[in-house]
């Protein structure tokens, strides 16, 4: 007679403890979405269970093409090579002409006239202008370098979030096609089996508590698969392309 007094008070203790967890959920939610934290979030949808159909590969190349920290590497890559450019520029002797007429009193009037040619690789002048050059061709090789520095960890970002969404959308399907089924299943025999006094109450509250537990399971798999998503988006740099997920349509996974 005690057991289900216990089952049912260790239930209650799973509902305060969740209600907390959503409580702290919309909070932090609120305040992302600069609302005071006790506003309450309304009705949610309904969580359902998506499948991702491009391949990694895809959504690599996305992301290569329009993320916003590979173009700002880009830019920086362009105005290193436009630095070193003017600064090979220095190689080339500038030539000046200038040209004009005196006229002093008491004097002969005069025409005067210079040209001035520089010569930037003379020897006391080149090393000046060689450590300019190195120093810009330094900076565009380091710009180049951060650029596929930030490649790669964009790529690898990616391809975290992508595994982290296929594999909680494979758990997902895995749970609703074979170990919520067995749970259920398995419940109803010892079920049954009490009722002929085959089993103890206890096989059967077990077998509740297993089934309880592959539900839960299974919901959390879709919240990660959303948060890898998310991840996923991020990782891409902008919203991701229509057609990316499809809704797997399921039935009904709960009595």
């Amino acid at each position: 007679m005690l057991k289900p007094v216990v089952e049912l008070s260790k239930l209650h203790d799973h509902i305060i403890m969740f209600d907390e967890q959503a409580n702290l959920a919309t909070a932090k939610l609120n305040l992302l979405l600069d609302r005071a934290p006790e506003t309450p979030l309304g009705p949610l949808m309904e969580p359902g269970e998506e499948m991702l159909l491009p391949a990694t590969a895809d959504l690599q190349r996305t992301a290569i093409g329009q993320h916003p920290e590979l173009e700002r590497a880009r830019i920086e890559i362009d105005r290193a090579q436009a630095e070193l450019a003017v600064a090979r520029r220095d190689y080339k002797p500038d030539v000046s002409v200038q040209a004009g007429y005196m006229l002093a009193p008491r004097m002969t009037d005069a025409w005067m006239g210079s040209i001035a040619v520089t010569w930037p690789k003379a020897p006391w002048s080149r090393g000046k202008v060689d450590a300019r050059v190195a120093e810009q061709a330094a900076a565009v090789e380091a710009a180049k370098a951060r650029a596929r520095a930030m490649e790669n960890t964009v790529r690898l970002a990616v391809q975290e979030a992508y595994v982290r969404a296929k594999a909680a959308q494979e758990r997902a399907a895995l749970l609703r096609t074979t170990i919520l089924p067995q749970s259920q299943q398995t419940l109803e025999v010892s079920r049954v089996a009490y009722q002929t006094d085959r089993v103890d109450f206890q096989a059967l509250i077990d077998n509740e508590r297993m089934l309880l537990d592959a539900r839960l399971d299974y919901f959390r798999a879709l919240s990660d698969f959303s948060q890898a998503l998310a991840d996923l988006e991020r990782a891409v740099g902008s919203d991701l392309p229509a057609g990316t997920t499809a809704v797997v349509s399921v039935q009904e996974t709960r009595r």
